[in-house]
């Protein structure tokens, strides 16, 4: 039907740009995450599963570089 056929280009479409948005969202993290070793903006990553994405950093410090600690200011 017409109706399943517009409806799986609108799905489609909808994946596309959560994918784009996704990768764009990595991409300005890295451009302005603080660098000393690089190992924290070597580590973030983008994943986008149909409908939905996320972009996270694997270096077990990312939190505090982005949020702070008690001995740190955060530094985004």
């Amino acid at each position: 039907m017409i109706f399943e056929a517009v409806r799986e280009a609108i799905i489609s479409a909808a994946e596309s740009g959560v994918r784009e948005a996704t990768e764009e969202v990595r991409t300005l993290a890295r451009k302005f995450c603080p660098v000393e070793s690089g190992t924290l903006k070597e580590s973030i990553a983008a994943e986008s599963n149909g409908l939905s994405g996320s972009v996270t950093a694997g270096a077990s410090y990312g939190a505090y570089v982005e949020m702070g600690s008690r001995e740190k200011a955060a530094r985004v």
